[in-house]
């Protein structure tokens, strides 16, 4: 589908592709916990790129961000994956980001959902969510499976387009 024939008949990639397919085979021959990690952050960087653009700068909107409240103490007890906030919109985004959301675990709902919580105490509107390739369908059940709350959404690959626009809209 992405090759084009030459003058001598032979099946020629395009140069991205063919880069496209060496970076991946040079990927996948790296050790498995090493896999593991970079999975992940293909994710949050896909997340990035899709909410950041709707925001002034990166210090508004950055991968691996821990929330504190105005005593410095700890909001979120881990990085949350994608973050997005804006004082002059009272607006905060977040997202847990996983390849697969079989990884999704019950300390990811809890720290977005407190999140969510504590942003509501200072009047911000709030979105937050998971990010996966995964469709959304399995990342709800995956959130009933934890007793998540209801107010996280499901961004799967049938979604993920949707984080391009505001969810305040």
């Amino acid at each position: 589908m992405y090759a084009y024939i030459d003058d001598e008949g032979n099946s020629v990639l395009s140069g991205d592709i063919a880069k496209l397919i060496e970076t991946l085979e040079n990927f996948y021959r790296q050790p498995k916990e090493k896999i593991e990690d970079q999975r992940g952050a293909i994710v949050e960087l896909l997340g990035r790129r899709l909410v950041c653009p709707r925001y002034q700068n990166d210090a508004n909107c950055a991968n691996s961000q821990r929330f504190v409240d105005e005593q410095k103490r700890n909001i979120t007890i881990q990085e949350v994956d994608v973050a997005a906030l804006s004082d002059h919109y009272k607006q905060l985004e977040a997202y847990e980001c996983k390849m697969r959301v079989n990884k999704l675990e019950v300390h990811d709902c809890n720290d977005l959902t407190y999140l969510a919580k504590e942003s509501l105490k200072y009047d911000y509107l709030t979105n937050i969510g998971i990010i996966s390739f995964d469709p959304s369908s399995m990342i709800q059940r995956k959130l009933k499976q934890l007793n998540a709350d209801p107010c996280i959404r499901s961004y799967g690959i049938d979604r993920l387009m949707t984080l391009r626009y505001s969810p305040f809209n």
